[in-house]
């Protein structure tokens, strides 16, 4: 976006070598982040998609435009979302008979 053409992003390091093992060692890795999905785009396509193993991607991407959080911001994160979008979207989640719940 040209909004953010002229914002200096400054990459954390050692970002290539975490990213080299988060996708080594976990099969699902996802972002969840508090930006709106316009500054998450800027940042992934200035930086983080750079450091994306050939043929890997993000299983999921929830940014605040997703409406997951409350307009103030003031909780925490409900990870059963998280939980739900697993159970819809893969099948062997569906066969448990257990219940989950977040800490």
């Amino acid at each position: 976006s040209l909004k953010y053409k002229k914002v200096m992003v400054e990459e954390r390091p050692f970002l290539a070598q975490f990213f080299a093992f988060i996708f080594q060692h976990f099969e699902r890795v996802s972002i969840w982040t508090n930006a709106n999905k316009e500054w998450y785009d800027h940042i992934y396509n200035s930086v983080l998609h750079k450091y994306m193993p050939r043929g890997k991607r993000f299983d999921f991407i929830f940014t605040f435009d997703d409406g997951l959080v409350g307009k103030d911001n003031n909780g925490p994160k409900d990870l059963n979302i998280i939980f739900k979008f697993y159970f819809t979207n893969w099948p062997a989640l569906q066969k448990l008979k257990h219940s989950f719940s977040s800490l």
